[in-house]
């Protein structure tokens, strides 16, 4: 009989990982996918991050308790990269080598379809609208490295079908960080856009779930 000690991970609001030994890891695996398998797994899509094979049980149980111990620092992907950046690879979950060269080398040709995004269409056909109407547009964005990246991104998509868009970052202070009611207004008020392009994952809970959206955005 075989048999392996393994690592699986999980990602909720932080990455989990868990150590176990069996004698088929593909059927623990689906066990664990299924809530069949160990309590603290319950509840949770999990992958498979690493497996080991041993000469018996005794040594599978004693090479997870090893493991337990200090999970990423037992692991090794036979990289050429630097072991810390090996460990961050694999608290991330990320093990195969093409996932790796296209995470640590990345490419455009790696980026997935934008039109899988949910209401993609519908969007760029809005902009595309504005931009033959020659509409006042204006391409609101947040001031950290995401946010300033892809406005100016976005600012140069827009001049490249020449619309001289015009870019807006809320105020650190006045506005404080992320999408709100009150940073709206203030684009509004100062540019009289017809159509804002929000680069945002997500709207701030803060204000959006409990205030109207100024009628002229």
């Amino acid at each position: 009989m075989r048999f392996f000690v393994y690592v699986i991970g999980t990602r909720s609001t932080i990455y989990k990982t868990y150590v176990g030994w069996t004698n088929d890891v593909e059927k623990r695996l689906e066990a664990h996918n299924s809530s069949k398998g160990a309590k603290s797994t319950r509840g949770y899509e999990w992958k498979l991050l690493y497996k080991e094979e041993l000469n018996s049980k005794s040594e599978a149980m004693k090479r997870e308790y090893e493991l337990k111990k200090d999970t990423n620092s037992e692991i090794s992907l036979n990289t050429s990269y630097p072991r810390i950046i090996e460990t961050i690879l694999i608290s991330r979950g990320i093990i195969n080598e093409e996932v790796i060269q296209a995470f640590l080398e990345p490419a455009l040709k790696s980026l997935g379809d934008p039109f899988a995004l949910p209401q993609m269409t519908t969007a760029v056909d809005r902009i595309l609208e504005a931009i033959d109407k020659k509409e006042n547009i204006v391409v609101y964005g947040d001031y950290d490295v995401d946010g300033v990246t892809s406005l100016t991104l976005m600012k140069k998509v827009l001049a490249a079908y020449e619309n001289d868009a015009i870019t807006f970052m809320p105020h650190r202070i006045d506005d404080g960080y992320g999408l709100s009611i009150g940073a709206l207004k203030h684009c509004i008020d100062e540019h009289r856009p017809s159509l804002i392009c929000l680069l945002y994952t997500s709207p701030s809970p803060r204000d959006l779930s409990t205030s109207r959206m100024p009628s002229s955005a």
